[in-house]
């Protein structure tokens, strides 16, 4: 696992190693970064060495600004790791459970609550505000 610091710090010292030190890259590198980094520690391709795989190179090493994902795990926690992971721990990680027969007819009422009926008081309003029209009254001669 490491810090979001350490994995920010680790990205801009590999890419200064490549380019000979900081560019006018590092600061767009950083604020990528420091955008896409949410949590304060992650999981990293290093901690899922088990699944026996090579990483992505375009991700772990040439720009994991932009080529690296982050994943929530089941239990919550989150991991910045490259495709080749990103892929296998998508296959782990349990589906959403589709509703259960209580959500469904609890969105059943709210629908009904919501759309399925008229609202009585919104077709009444024009007809309030509507000026009746007068009645004559008619001039009777006895």
């Amino acid at each position: 696992m490491k810090t979001r610091k350490r994995i920010i710090d680790q990205t801009l010292k590999d890419h200064e190693a490549i380019c000979g030190g900081p560019d006018a890259y590092s600061p767009i590198i950083e604020a990528e970064l420091i955008k896409r980094l949410t949590e304060d520690v992650y999981f990293t391709c290093e901690d899922f060495d088990y699944f026996d795989v090579k990483c992505c190179t375009a991700a772990c090493e040439s720009e994991p600004h932009y080529e690296m994902f982050v994943v929530t795990l089941n239990d919550g926690r989150r991991a910045w790791v490259c495709c080749v992971i990103r892929d296998i721990l998508i296959r782990r990680t349990k589906k959403p459970q589709a509703p259960g027969r209580k959500a469904k007819k609890r969105a059943k009422l709210l629908d009904g609550a919501f759309d399925g009926e008229r609202d009585s008081v919104a077709e009444q309003l024009p007809l309030a505000t509507r000026q009746r029209p007068q009645m004559r009254r008619s001039s009777i001669t006895v």
